[in-house]
């Protein structure tokens, strides 16, 4: 193992702790929030937040024991995997909130049935995941057979893809009756796009420096979403906002 890749795997998990400690910052702050405006779309954002927070610290640990160093010292992947998926399980909760969150931000007269949906696709897709467990590569990378990633992709790319059609379809829907709205809608869009693309980098298993820069799109997604939530001034005047829009 050279000492290039020793860096990259030292620095991947420090940024996966840093991204769950600002996610863990966020659940607090947004919990203060929503005790001054008991809103469900901010008390769905609540569970986002320490969902990804700890999401992303099981993942961290699971890199850990998957480090080239403790796999060399454990001879055992078994608390790796167990740690992988107890990350996936998480993170399919936040994928299945995450629709929620559209659907209440935008169509709130149909949210159970398009969430119930959403809920049979991400069941289905658990279970697969826990019987069909991935193979650990050289590199401790996450590896799943072939075969599954087609059983994958069709049940996780609509429910990633929801939020972000959902987001960006509303933003021009309303763009010419509800600028600022639309505005913020597109944000989210942008939010929603970047933890979904780093969700998949995640499952399929990444190595190299590629892991620094795709792990930053945790933080880039909390960060959009909180201020796309608590709305501070200077968000409100850049995108005119009104207090009745």
């Amino acid at each position: 193992m050279s000492m290039i890749d020793l860096i990259i795997q030292i620095l991947g998990i420090i940024e996966l702790f840093s991204a769950a400690g600002i996610n863990f910052l966020l659940t607090m702050v947004t919990y203060l929030k929503y005790k001054q405006k008991k809103v469900r779309a901010t008390f769905i954002f609540i569970l986002v937040f320490f969902l990804v927070g700890f999401a992303l610290t099981c993942i961290g640990i699971n890199r850990i024991f998957l480090s080239t160093a403790m796999r060399y010292v454990l001879q055992n992947d078994y608390f790796g995997l167990a740690f992988h998926n107890i990350a996936i399980i998480a993170s399919l909760v936040v994928v299945l909130l995450l629709d929620a969150f559209s659907f209440e931000m935008t169509y709130p007269t149909h949210v159970k049935e398009l969430t119930v949906v959403s809920a049979i696709l991400m069941g289905l897709l658990g279970i697969i995941l826990m019987i069909f467990q991935p193979t650990i590569g050289i590199s401790g990378e996450i590896v799943y057979a072939d075969f599954l990633l087609l059983l994958i992709l069709p049940l996780l790319g609509p429910t990633l893809l929801i939020p972000v059609i959902v987001f960006f379809y509303y933003a021009i829907v309303i763009r010419k009756t509800a600028r600022p709205k639309a505005i913020r809608s597109a944000v989210m869009g942008i939010a929603t796009g970047t933890i979904a693309m780093a969700y998949v980098f995640e499952l399929v298993g990444i190595v190299g420096l590629i892991t620094i820069f795709v792990r930053l799109c945790f933080v880039a997604f909390s960060i959009l979403m909180y201020v796309c939530i608590s709305m501070p001034v200077w968000f409100q005047n850049a995108i005119g906002w009104e207090s009745d829009a």
